[in-house]
């Protein structure tokens, strides 16, 4: 690796099937009858992210916002959802289920929240089938964080795992991981193996305008890096 190798991706990443190159694309409207999800991992002395994906009735995924923050309250999360709700029409908000009381309060204040599915390696079994089947892309600009967190979201090394030779199990090291739990999330609550059958395609053009039951989304109103504006 040191004399011959290239000096382009950490190895053992988790989603090595993930290209920048391939699933990164332009932004365009999603076609009638995308529905839109969030992801949320809380945090405050380490980052809150939330994440927006649309889901088309053919099944495929497209990550199309991201909000990226620290030291933000549980009334700072509020407004932030608030925010995206009204920018995307989102169904559900799948959260960490580490902060229960946090998924009560979106409630209270109108957001469908729920709990999602902690189940790591099986929601990383998930997310990585569903990049491999070419039916997730990420919208250029709109998620930095989460295409930063694919180039260093990894498995333990021998050393990391240490001397006990026993551990049969190992989940992702526990870094670089808060945009990556987002999108496990929502893939576990979303993705179903073997229900899409039609060949894997990346839609070219402008559709029509999005219509959501709540809300007409609006691609490309907002620069993606300028979170602050939003909290």
């Amino acid at each position: 690796m040191v004399y011959g190798g290239n000096w382009e991706k950490m190895e053992g990443l988790v989603y090595d099937v993930f290209s920048y190159d391939k699933h990164v694309i332009d932004p365009f409207t999603l076609p009638p009858g995308t529905k839109f999800k969030a992801g949320i991992d809380w945090g405050y002395s380490h980052p809150f992210v939330l994440k927006v994906r649309g889901i088309t009735v053919e099944g495929f995924h497209y990550d199309v916002d991201e909000v990226y923050l620290s030291g933000k309250t549980i009334n700072d999360i509020v407004k932030i959802c608030k925010q995206k709700d009204s920018l995307w029409g989102i169904e559900t908000f799948y959260c960490g289920p580490d902060r229960p009381e946090n998924i009560q309060e979106l409630n209270r204040n109108g957001l469908t929240a729920i709990a999602a599915k902690d189940d790591v390696r099986h929601g990383c079994d998930l997310h990585y089938e569903l990049i491999k089947s070419n039916r997730y892309f990420v919208f250029k600009g709109r998620c930095p964080k989460t295409c930063d967190e694919y180039e260093m979201y990894h498995w333990p090394t021998p050393q990391d795992l240490g001397p006990d030779k026993d551990a049969k199990e190992r989940n992702p090291v526990k870094q670089d991981d808060d945009a990556m739990d987002c999108s496990r999330y929502i893939t576990a609550m979303t993705y179903q193996l073997g229900v899409n059958k039609r060949q894997a395609r990346v839609p070219t053009g402008e559709g029509k305008r999005v219509v959501s039951n709540k809300k007409k989304a609006r691609i490309g109103q907002y620069p993606a890096r300028n979170f602050e504006r939003y909290s």
